[in-house]
């Protein structure tokens, strides 16, 4: 059986948890934040050739859709630079879930 994600999101505004159900967890962060209420600036169209979805992933997992690699920060690590039209939620989570600054 597949989970739910847990997506923990900090703004200026607010900070907020995001359920993304299973169908979806393949979604691009920028489209799944967009979805629940918390949409990016995209204005290159998600072609990855600006930085108005750039984020900070400060804690988990998330996947680098051109490389298929994964991009993980831990309690030890510095938080990393990511941008939301190029990474999605991995196909299993850390319990805890995910945490990005930025949205």
């Amino acid at each position: 059986m597949t989970h739910p994600r847990h997506l923990h999101v900090v703004s200026s505004q607010a900070t907020q948890t995001v359920v993304a159900p299973p169908d979806q967890a393949g979604l691009r962060i920028s489209e799944l934040l967009r979805r629940h209420g918390l949409p990016l600036n995209t204005r290159c169209g998600q072609k990855a050739i600006c930085d108005g979805c750039f984020l900070e992933l400060t804690a988990g997992s998330l996947v680098d859709m051109e490389t298929g690699k994964l991009v993980t920060v831990d309690g030890a690590s510095m938080p990393v630079m990511i941008r939301g039209c190029t990474h999605r939620l991995p196909p299993a989570l850390a319990p805890g879930g995910n945490a990005i600054d930025g949205a």
